[in-house]
């Protein structure tokens, strides 16, 4: 489960560019963005990558929109290569000449063909003008219908990602007169129409898709189901949830869904089953720990609350979010405990007729804890230092309930949080996740803590 923390192992040395371009028979190529990133490969080595967005325009309208790569061997670009959303390849690539300054196309075959490069003067001259071959190729002669279909499906995605959604809706619908049973197309028209609150559309329109039983029928799912809760029929969104659950059982979205929706409901009992599906089927999946953690806390489950948020912040240390579930970890870690004034502690005892009663031993442990941190003793201890003591005393006391606990806990979340006990990373731990709370003392304890730290990347890795 800890292979979903992820490792970097690339350097971006960014030179952004915006709206440079160039022009060639009636088409223009405007670069979105231009980045220059040094990847390892393993038979490779370090090797520069060009990386980034273009866009080719007709008459001043945009066309198409695409990734692109292209790769920098010896000091040289060596070819430009476009790219789908879907990181798939879109032919022809075109491969640069430094010598004679142009590029080759459509190499070995009849179409094999060569163009000067339009400008070269830069790394940044010779991809516009590589883009520019790649255009002229594609779009410069009359679109068939095929073609075209692709044009406008490309429009209709950029223009959703750009927030223009009746631009969008206009596209999708041009596309669907050439090809109505797309599923391509009717599931980009459902979820535009679900960003513009358009529910009833965004119904229609993915139940079309899953009706055809093709791709996109799982991503139809989530928006029917999204689109019934949204317009007021939690009860039809959770029916289509587990309508779709039947075939993609495996779904993190659909699970994550459900239990979304079923959360809102206050059916926690269901709720708490989809998220924990939800985790099993993306276990790096934030949302659905996020998710876990509010059920266990509907339920009255402190422990169970609080054991997700740990999770999350392990694989989301550093974000928005992680700030408001690192404040929230801390408060449900010294709940139940109320300093009226420097003589007087209050401890509120788990209820013997609430919460879980497998971890109650453990609860009542941690308000203890929580009360010792105004003894003496701990006084001078900073809250890190005590929020890492605490983190050791509750891991290493879960692990004493095996006889109570089984299942998704145990083999989830305690396996997980005891292998650090026993590897003890759990003081590296929790400065790793206390990243969010822009502290001094976490900044210090890495800089002065390398082997600890080196031991917890281990950990992640293993």
């Amino acid at each position: 489960m800890r292979k979903c923390i992820l490792i970097a192992i690339i350097t971006l040395m960014a030179h952004v560019l915006f709206g440079q371009s160039i022009e060639s028979d009636g088409l223009t190529v405007e670069l979105k963005k231009y980045s220059e990133t040094e990847t390892e490969f393993a038979t490779l080595g370090k090797q520069s990558i060009i990386v980034g967005v273009f866009s080719v325009l007709k008459e001043n309208k945009t066309m198409v929109t695409y990734s692109y790569v292209a790769p920098i061997i010896k000091g040289r670009v060596s070819h430009v290569t476009v790219l789908e959303r879907s990181g798939e390849k879109i032919l022809p690539r075109v491969h640069y000449l430094e010598e004679e300054k142009s590029f080759t196309y459509n190499e070995g075959t009849e179409n094999e063909g060569k163009e000067k490069a339009l400008k070269s003067d830069s790394t940044q001259e010779i991809v516009l003008s590589g883009l520019m071959v790649w255009a002229k190729l594609k779009y410069s002669k009359e679109l068939t219908p095929d073609e075209k279909f692709k044009v406008l499906v490309n429009q209709g995605v950029t223009l959703t990602d750009e927030g223009k959604y009746e631009e969008a809706v206009a596209r999708y619908l041009e596309a669907l007169t050439i090809d109505k049973n797309s599923v391509l197309v009717n599931y980009e028209l459902s979820a535009t129409y679900m960003y513009m609150g358009n529910y009833k559309g965004a119904i229609k329109y993915s139940r079309k898709v899953i009706d055809q039983h093709q791709e996109y029928e799982e991503l139809a799912y989530v928006v029917l189901g999204s689109s019934l809760d949204l317009s007021g029929s939690p009860r039809k969104a959770i029916k289509a949830y587990e309508k779709g659950l039947v075939q993609f059982s495996g779904s993190n979205l659909l699970n994550y869904n459900l239990g979304l929706t079923a959360y809102n409901s206050n059916d926690y009992e269901t709720a708490e089953k989809a998220a924990i599906n939800a985790i099993l089927a993306k276990p790096d999946h934030g949302s659905s720990h996020i998710l876990l953690s509010a059920i266990m806390n509907a339920k009255g489950y402190k422990i169970k609350s609080i054991l997700p948020l740990y999770y999350f912040l392990m694989i989301e240390p550093n974000s928005d979010r992680s700030a408001i579930q690192y404040q929230l970890l801390l408060k449900k870690l010294a709940s139940n405990v109320v300093k009226k004034d420097e003589k007087n502690i209050n401890i509120i005892m788990p209820s013997l007729n609430s919460g879980d009663p497998s971890l109650r031993t453990t609860e009542l442990i941690l308000s203890l804890n929580s009360a010792a941190r105004f003894t003496t003793e701990n006084k001078d201890k900073t809250d890190l230092e005590y929020f890492a003591e605490t983190t050791q005393l509750l891991f290493g006391n879960l692990i004493e309930h095996k006889d109570k606990i089984n299942g998704f806990w145990w083999d989830f979340y305690i396996t997980t949080f005891n292998s650090l006990v026993e590897t003890e990373n759990v003081e590296a731990f929790c400065y790793y996740i206390a990243q969010t709370s822009e502290n001094e003392e976490v900044k210090e304890f890495i800089t002065n803590n390398p082997d600890k730290i080196s031991k917890l990347e281990a950990w992640f890795k293993d």
